[in-house]
């Protein structure tokens, strides 16, 4: 059974210190690529560590990522 979407956001909206889960990444094949390369795919649960003035910083697991606006905006979270 799947869980009920609750609200889905921009990656790009939720402010620093929160975990989310990604729900979809917008975008074309090349996008979902690049970022799947970089360790981001839907399902994975991520740390925002920073998210203003400059790139996004997130975590998954131990990795860390930087990704620009424009990206963010693209990843879908819960």
């Amino acid at each position: 059974m799947n869980p009920v979407l609750r609200n889905p956001r921009s990656l790009s909206s939720i402010p620093e210190g929160n975990r989310v889960r990604i729900f979809d990444i917008q975008g074309g094949r090349g996008v979902r690529l690049r970022l799947r390369e970089m360790g981001l795919s839907p399902g994975d649960e991520i740390d925002v560590v920073r998210n203003g003035g400059g790139p996004m910083i997130v975590l998954n697991g131990t990795l860390r990522i930087a990704l620009g606006k424009g990206v963010s905006s693209k990843i879908l979270v819960e």
